[in-house]
């Protein structure tokens, strides 16, 4: 519209640009926008703060916080004074890009002017805070909000209980859940996730399993996030008929498992010795189509090492290979413990070439499997014959430990 005016040698004047301009910011279009303001300038318009607000916004949509501090910094040049609309932008800006600091440095200056910070300022805050685990800033920032007779929203809890998450303050993190309530806030699948997730973290699986049947019984719309959360915490207790239980939940609440779930309900079982259930779990992402990781992958392949199944083990390393999925060190170390285990050092000795070949590097936990397969399988005075083409693969150091 802007270029048919043009054409048409019709003036623009300055809420035609602004309206081009918040265009542009719905669609975080931040250059077209700056390119925008500028042809403004060159025009002979007067400027307004919208204007600055909306191209300091589309650069918030974009994650571009010097842009967004850079425009700031021309407000100060000008007559024109920022708004709370255009610091809370720019604080938005620098919390999607990892700036707490600025995002702090930017609220604070807010106390200099006449300026009051709103909701949506002080939970941009939060937020940067909590992206950043600094924790006791985002509960500094719940008491600033108060104190100015704001009420926090659910965003706001939320970002404060995942700061706590972060930081491994699960306690709080439960407790600030728990102040949903008395705020006459309901909990959200984001707030119950982060909740959880503390508890993991802490392998406190009876009380992750406490907040989701709570959260259940509150009509909490949950998703896999929730249910993978609570699993990961079963499964670092080996509790692995829980683990199995919770993600047949799954499928009653009509959510399909992704890999994170059934990867933890994998290690549950394999850190308890069941390879068996482990393999059937395979299958099972197999046939429900659910990507498989590397990390799952790993998790099967260190089951059957649990279980002494190294011919499982090396089935299912064909098959990663099959996915053309890449193995990392986890997943040869995991068949080189096999190995070990199985006094199977010809397969050892190979699969040291093999990951060379894939350029993953070994390291003393290989090595390590490698000397303890050859012992097993009576190979130690064959060792020395093969260091030259062990050395050829970065592996000389055996030589130290042989």
């Amino acid at each position: 519209l802007l270029a048919e005016c043009s054409a048409a040698q019709w003036r623009a004047d300055v809420i035609l640009y602004s309206s081009a301009v918040s265009s542009c910011e719905k669609a975080g279009a931040w250059t077209q926008a700056l390119r925008l303001l500028r042809d403004a300038g060159e025009h002979g318009l007067s400027t307004d703060v919208v204007l600055y607000s909306a191209v300091v916004s589309a650069t918030q949509k974009a994650g571009e916080w010097r842009q967004a501090m850079w425009f700031l910094g021309e407000l100060g040049h000008k007559v024109v004074q920022a708004n709370v609309i255009t610091i809370s932008s720019a604080v938005s800006a620098c919390e999607k890009g990892g700036r707490w600091q600025e995002a702090l440095h930017l609220l604070h200056g807010m106390a200099n002017s006449e300026l009051q910070p709103n909701i949506v300022t002080y939970n941009a805050a939060i937020s940067a805070c909590e992206k950043a685990a600094q924790w006791q800033l985002a509960l500094a920032l719940l008491q600033a909000l108060s104190a100015n007779l704001l009420k926090p929203t659910g965003i706001t809890c939320n970002a404060l209980i995942s700061a706590c998450e972060k930081s491994g303050e699960w306690q709080r993190a439960l407790l600030l859940l728990a102040q949903l309530r008395s705020r006459h806030l309901q909990p959200t699948a984001v707030s119950v996730n982060a909740a959880c997730s503390a508890c993991e973290k802490r392998s406190s699986w009876r009380q992750a399993l406490s907040l989701l049947v709570q959260a259940e019984e509150q009509e909490v719309r949950l998703d896999v996030i929730s249910f993978s959360a609570v699993i990961s915490a079963l499964e670092k207790a080996a509790e692995w008929e829980q683990a199995l239980r919770l993600l047949r939940r799954l499928d009653d609440s009509r959510l399909l498992p992704d890999d994170v779930a059934y990867s933890s309900a994998i290690s549950a079982c394999g850190n308890a010795g069941h390879w068996c259930q482990a393999l059937a779990l395979l299958a099972e992402m197999s046939e429900r189509k659910v990507t498989v990781s590397v990390i799952t992958y790993n998790a099967v392949l260190s089951a059957c090492d649990t279980g002494s199944r190294w011919q499982h083990a090396f089935e299912v390393f064909g098959n990663l290979h099959r996915r053309r999925k890449r193995p990392d060190i986890i997943s040869y170390n995991a068949l080189q413990s096999s190995c070990a285990a199985s006094s199977h050092w010809q397969l050892a000795v190979w699969l040291l070439m093999e990951a060379a070949g894939q350029r993953v590097d070994a390291d003393a936990i290989t090595f390590e499997m490698v000397l303890l397969a050859a012992e097993g399988g009576g190979a130690s005075k064959e060792m020395p014959k093969l260091l030259p083409s062990l050395a050829s693969v970065g592996l000389a150091c055996c030589h130290g430990a042989c």
